[in-house]
C-alpha cells in the first residue's frame, strides 16, 4: 500500500508545484521515492519545507501520518498539516481533522494503533486500461443490490460519450464515463488517495496485478483493488474490480467490471437519462 501512496504523492506533486521555486528540491524528493528510498525524500522534502514550500510541508505530513520514511508519528504529521495551512496549502482542515482524530486515540489508548499496510503488487504504470487478458482470478465474491421501481439516472453527454453520476464506497459522488471498451472500472491516483484518506481501502481489498494492453498495441502491469461498492441510481454493485491509473488528469471509466453486472440498460438521448431494468 506505501508503494501505491508514493506513486500518488509523486503525480500530484509534479501537478501542483510544477513553478515552484523550489522545484529541483522537490523533483529530487520524487525521484528518490521511486527508487523506494523514502528515508531520502523525507530528507530532501523537510530541506523544501525549511525554504516555504507548503506541499513539501503537506507531503512530509503524510510520510508521517503512514511512516514512510520515517516512524509513524501522528503528532509530528499534524504539525506539518498545520504548517501547510498556515502556509497557504488548499484542502488542509480535512486531513487536520482526520489526523486529530488519530493522534486523539493514540493519546488516550483506547484503541490500538492501525498496523501498517502493505501493498501486494507493483505501482501502476500504465495508463488508462482498454482491454486485458488474465487468468488471474478474483478473490471477493460479487453481489447485488437493486432497489424495486424503474432506474432513470440523469447523465451528462460530453464529446460524444456518456458521463453518469456514480457514488463509490459510500464516500465520493463522481461522474464516470460510460466506457463498455474499458475492461475494468479505472479511477486516477487523487480519487485512490481520497479512498484511502477516507479509510474505505482495506489491507486485503487489493488483488494481484494484471498486464492491460493498450489502444497502441502496448502493455504493462497495472494495480487493482476492489471497490466495496459502485452506486449508480437506486442500483449497487458490490465487490467491483477496479484498477488505477497513472495520471491525475485520466478520466474515470465505468468499465465491464461492472458494466456487466449492471443487467439491461438504454441510452435516452432525447432526455438525456440512463435507463436501468
Amino acid at each position: 500500500m506505501k508503494y501505491l501512496l508514493i506513486f500518488i504523492f509523486a503525480l500530484l506533486a509534479e501537478t501542483t508545484f510544477s513553478q515552484s521555486n523550489t522545484d529541483d528540491l522537490i523533483n529530487k524528493a520524487i525521484e528518490h521515492a521511486r527508487q523506494s528510498d523514502y528515508r531520502s525524500a523525507r530528507l530532501t522534502f523537510e530541506t523544501a519545507a525549511a525554504k516555504g514550500n507548503p506541499y513539501a510541508m503537506h507531503t512530509l505530513g503524510q510520510y508521517y501520518e503512514i511512516g514512510l520514511g520515517c516512524e509513524e508519528n501522528h503528532s509530528t504529521a499534524l504539525e506539518w498539516f498545520t504548517k501547510a495551512q498556515k502556509a497557504g496549502y488548499e484542502n488542509s482542515d480535512k486531513d487536520i481533522q482526520r489526523i486529530k482524530g488519530k493522534a486523539a486515540v493514540v493519546q488516550t489508548n483506547t484503541e490500538p494503533s492501525t498496523p501498517p499496510i502493505t501493498y501486494k503488487t507493483t505501482s501502476p504504470t500504465s495508463t488508462v486500461p482498454t482491454n486485458y487478458n488474465s487468468t488471474t482470478p478474483t478473490s471477493k465474491p460479487s453481489t447485488i443490490e437493486t432497489s424495486t421501481g424503474s432506474n432513470v439516472v440523469r447523465v451528462k453527454k460530453k464529446h460524444g460519450v456518456y458521463a453518469v453520476p456514480v457514488i463509490i464506497n459510500g464516500v465520493l459522488k463522481i461522474d464516470f464515463i460510460f466506457d463498455s471498451g474499458a475492461s475494468d472500472v479505472s479511477i486516477s491516483p487523487d480519487i485512490a488517495l481520497t479512498l484511502y484518506k477516507t479509510e474505505t481501502i482495506k489491507d486485503d481489498d487489493w488483488l494481484e496485478g494484471v498486464y492491460y494492453k493498450f489502444a497502441d498495441g502496448s502493455t504493462a502491469k497495472s494495480s487493482r483493488f476492489i471497490l466495496h461498492s459502485i452506486k449508480i441510481g437506486n442500483k449497487t454493485l458490490y465487490n467491483v474490480e477496479c484498477s488505477i491509473s497513472n495520471s491525475i488528469d485520466a478520466p474515470m471509466l465505468l468499465g465491464q467490471s461492472c458494466l456487466s453486472r449492471l443487467g439491461k440498460y438504454t441510452f435516452d438521448n432525447v432526455n438525456q437519462t440512463l435507463v436501468i431494468e
